[in-house]
């Protein structure tokens, strides 16, 4: 680093009269008049002296520092040319995140099943079963592993109880496509769901892959439910007014059978 030195020449106004030029071509005002015995004028003489001087200094303070700045910038500017320049081939990393999806969803038109048993017309003939085909499983699946499939459940809640002297029997039928993609496995058929409780529930489709049904009625699973009278022990039935049970579907991932 250079330096540069400064030197200030207090002047009288005789002096400034002849225009002496100081370093770096700075002509001091002539703001000095006579200075003998005139301590205030001295004083005043020295503070404006003392600004000019602090002036010229700051000038090039800064001259400097704007060099310094425009070096450093010409230099990374070069550095940033040398590190990202381009040739004839270039790679770009590409990453993928797809997350593990497990949906399921019961839709049944525009209301739940509601079973209503209709006395029969004839003595001694028996009530005729009644069934309900208006509710489908819908489901979104992409597995967490390749070596996994899903499967859906239903179980009931312990003071969920079908009606004595009957059965509540549940059928799931195969998927229905409908524009839907995936690997949809196998549905289980008919099962009775007396006792079938969510602690431990009854698997009705099995070995789901990743895929998706569509949404809405007529798409995804059936689910054929068929409310009957036992006809070999009718023990305990009696007549009932909006008895309910709440029947719980379930979702889940699996490892694969080894």
């Amino acid at each position: 680093m250079k330096v540069q030195n400064i030197h200030l020449v207090l002047r009288t106004h005789e002096e400034n009269k002849r225009k002496t030029i100081l370093p770096r071509e700075i002509a001091y005002p002539p703001v000095c008049g006579p200075l003998p015995g005139n301590e205030k004028q001295k004083a005043l003489c020295k503070t404006k002296l003392n600004f000019l001087f602090f002036k010229h200094l700051n000038k090039i303070f800064m001259r400097k520092l704007l060099l310094i700045f425009a070096a450093i910038g010409l230099m990374a500017g070069f550095a940033g040319k040398v590190m990202a320049q381009d040739t004839n081939t270039q790679d770009q990393v590409i990453t993928f995140t797809l997350p593990t999806v497990t949906l399921l969803g019961v839709e049944n038109g525009a209301a739940p099943p509601v079973f209503l048993f209709a006395a029969p017309s004839d003595a001694g003939d028996t009530i005729a079963a009644q069934t309900d085909v208006a509710s489908w499983i819908n489901v979104t699946s992409i597995l967490s592993d390749a070596g996994h499939h899903k499967i859906v459940t239903v179980g009931m809640g312990t003071s969920d109880v079908v009606p004595a002297g009957t059965f509540l029997d549940l059928e799931t039928k195969g998927h229905v496509s409908g524009g839907a993609s995936g690997a949809w496995g196998t549905a289980a058929g008919k099962k009775n769901l007396n006792g079938v409780l969510a602690s431990a529930p009854l698997t009705i489709i099995d070995n789901i892959g990743s895929g998706y049904t569509g949404t809405g009625v007529n798409l995804g699973y059936q689910l054929k439910y068929t409310w009957r009278i036992n006809p070999a022990f009718p023990v305990g039935l009696v007549s009932l007014t909006a008895h309910t049970i709440t029947l719980t579907y379930t979702i889940s991932e699996v490892a694969n059978p080894i």
